[in-house]
């Protein structure tokens, strides 16, 4: 029961660790304007999307402007009664060209300035400014006028703006009455975001710390935490992934344009994912270096003249934790907070392998690269060595009791395995076969020559 309530802070940690990655991802996506900025321009950039934001804007165009009025105002007396189809055949070249004009840099600079105007009055409602939408008459809406206002430019019809009414091309982000219900629903994310986040490193922690004799099988175990929760976020992303396109698709035609939207939409989530197994990819590979295996000492042995310098082993862990804010591998590593919590743990975990390393050998050399190279090549082969080792006990005698043939299958059936893991070649499976049948006629002794018995008496010829 003791061991049992050991794991309680692990099991505790998980399940934060799973609800902190999912509530802050919803909070950067939903209220960081920055976020929600970059995310709008990657939906334009995709074709799904942009051809349906095209033929809304379209539509709006045709829904708003008097285009047959106005060609038949352009055209000349005797050809007025050809404003209704030409105004049809002009919207199938808008159709055309809509996709083309939001292709524009100029076009999806006005979509970015629309999509972060929005958002911005968004946040500042929710923030608690509640004057933030009174031009808005307490809506919050993206504004597309000016981008329908080059499209009708584009396709050859003049004053688009002063026809447009202010209404038109005005896509409501969220409605009026859902407000107040959203400054509650903040005010939760935030505090499930923040406490999840701190009571998940509280609670990996204590696993650790509570592990006394048993803390680098504590930090392995953490790693295999960090893992799942990764795996698991994965995995809910896309189960869930089904529900919401269906709920945004309300007809099969915009079906892929909803899918591009939820894969932009969770990148965010998708990174955090990601860095959570690496993170516990790196926690296992920690746990492993400061084992007993021949590896890992041969490695740490290796190290150990390095070690014991403080300068030389810092200036080395600044090299690679710069390496790897320059690589930026996992959306973490982006944040200031995050980044200082990362580099501080792994500060911690290298401080603490380099004092086990100077206890295991205070008397280290001066470095020597040549001879650390042959520590880890020897250390490797022993390993392998003393596998092949495992082969060869497997393959000796039969040894008292039991029935030869079974225990003489048993042994092929090991050596099967071996072959088949990569640890014995072709050749060693072979040789290593051939030794264990030859063993069983007559404990490995070649067979004896049959010689000819001649009867008693006869004689030599």
């Amino acid at each position: 029961m003791g061991r049992a309530l050991r794991y309680l802070p692990l099991i505790a940690a998980t399940i934060c660790a799973l609800l902190a990655t999912v509530s802050i991802w919803i909070e950067r996506q939903v209220l960081d304007t920055d976020q929600w900025t970059k995310t709008s321009s990657e939906l334009l950039e995709r074709k799904a999307i942009r051809e349906a934001v095209a033929t809304y804007l379209v539509d709006q165009l045709y829904a708003n402007v008097d285009v047959a009025g106005q060609l038949e105002r352009r055209l000349p007396d005797d050809l007025k009664p050809l404003a209704a189809p030409i105004s049809g055949g002009l919207r199938s070249l808008a159709d055309r060209q809509a996709g083309n004009v939001l292709a524009q840099p100029r076009v999806q600079t006005l979509w970015e300035n629309a999509n972060r105007t929005a958002h911005a009055q968004l946040v500042l409602f929710l923030e608690g400014d509640t004057g933030a939408l009174s031009a808005t008459q307490g809506q919050v809406k993206l504004d597309l006028r000016p981008i329908v206002q080059r499209l009708g430019e584009r396709v050859g019809l003049s004053n688009v703006q002063e026809r447009l009414p202010p209404e038109a091309a005005e896509l409501e982000i969220v409605q009026a009455d859902e407000l107040d219900a959203a400054q509650d629903a903040v005010v939760v994310l935030r505090g499930i975001a923040i406490t999840t986040a701190i009571l998940t490193l509280v609670l990996y922690a204590a696993h650790v710390g509570l592990a006394e004799g048993h803390r680098r099988q504590a930090v392995r175990q953490v790693g295999i935490s960090l893992i799942g929760v990764g795996v698991a976020v994965l995995a809910l992303k896309v189960l869930t992934g089904r529900y919401v396109v269906d709920s945004l698709a309300t007809t099969a035609s915009i079906e892929p344009a909803a899918d591009e939207t939820w894969e932009i939409a969770t990148a965010l989530l998708v990174s955090q994912a990601k860095a959570l197994i690496v993170y516990g990819l790196v926690a296992i590979f920690g746990a492993f270096i400061a084992g007993p295996s021949k590896i890992a000492t041969a490695l740490r042995r290796a190290v150990a003249p390095w070690a014991d310098e403080p300068g030389i082993a810092y200036t080395v862990f600044a090299l690679l934790v710069l390496g790897m804010l320059l690589w930026v591998p996992t959306e973490l590593t982006n944040e200031f907070i995050s980044g200082v919590i990362v580099v501080g743990l792994l500060a911690f975990g290298f401080e603490m392998l380099r004092r086990q390393i100077e206890r295991e050998w205070p008397d280290a050399k001066d470095p020597d690269w040549g001879e650390a190279v042959q520590d880890v090549r020897d250390a490797i082969a022993r390993f392998f060595g003393g596998a092949r080792e495992a082969v060869a006990k497997a393959g000796d005698g039969d040894g008292p009791g039991g029935d030869p043939n079974e225990r003489r299958l048993g042994q092929l059936e090991k050596l099967g395995e071996l072959k088949k893991s990569g640890v014995l070649t072709a050749r060693e499976f072979t040789a290593e076969k051939k030794r264990i049948l030859a063993a069983a006629n007559g404990n490995g002794s070649k067979p004896a020559k049959r010689s000819a018995r001649r009867p008693a008496g006869a004689r030599r010829k």
